[in-house]
C-alpha cells in the first residue's frame, strides 16, 4: 500500500452548532460548544471532506446491528468501527449544510485564533457529541477532551 499524502502537525477536534454557511467563501461559522458558543470560522479548502452523519437507526445498521434484540443477545458484542462507517458516507456540498445542525470538525489551526482549516467536517453529529460526552462521565464540562480521540476516525474519511 502506498500513501497518497503524509500529513503531520497538530490536529484539532471541535464540536459546535452551525451558525452560518458562506458557500462562495467556503466558510462555515460554528458556535464552539467547548468554548461557551463563541463563533469559530471553519475554512473548507478543496481537499476538505464534508459529510453528514445518518440518523441513529441507519448508523446502527452501518455499524453491523443485526436484527432483533433477542438475536443480538446471543451475538458477541462488537465495537463500533466508526472510521469505516464514515468512509461510506457520501460527500456533501457546503450548500447542503443547515444552520442549527451540530457538527464535529477535524482541523488544523487557521491564520487567526478564531479560525480553523477543516480536514473533515461532519454535520448532523449530535449523536456523536452525546456519545463523547457520555464517555467522559456525568458532570463533565463539555465534549472537547473526548472529541480529541475522534480526530483519527474523522480525519481519515475518504471522498
Amino acid at each position: 500500500m502506498d500513501a497518497e499524502d503524509i500529513v503531520f502537525g497538530t490536529f484539532l477536534s471541535k464540536a459546535g452548532t452551525i451558525a452560518s454557511v458562506d458557500a462562495a467563501a467556503r466558510e462555515i461559522t460554528i458556535k464552539d460548544l467547548a468554548n461557551k458558543n463563541r463563533p469559530l470560522v471553519v475554512k473548507c479548502g478543496p481537499d476538505a471532506k464534508i459529510k453528514r452523519m445518518p440518523d441513529l437507526a441507519t448508523m446502527q445498521g452501518m455499524l453491523g446491528g443485526r436484527g432483533s434484540a433477542a438475536a443480538n443477545a446471543s451475538a458477541p458484542p462488537r465495537s463500533p468501527e466508526i472510521g469505516q462507517m464514515l468512509e461510506l458516507l457520501p460527500a456533501l456540498k457546503l450548500e447542503d449544510l443547515k444552520p442549527g445542525e451540530v457538527a464535529v470538525v477535524s482541523a488544523v489551526r487557521g491564520a487567526k485564533p478564531d479560525q480553523i482549516s477543516a480536514i473533515t467536517f461532519l454535520a448532523n453529529a449530535e449523536t456523536l457529541v452525546q456519545l463523547a460526552m457520555a464517555a467522559r462521565g456525568a458532570g463533565a464540562g463539555g465534549p472537547a477532551p473526548t472529541l480529541a480521540g475522534l480526530a483519527s476516525s474523522i480525519s481519515n474519511v475518504g471522498p
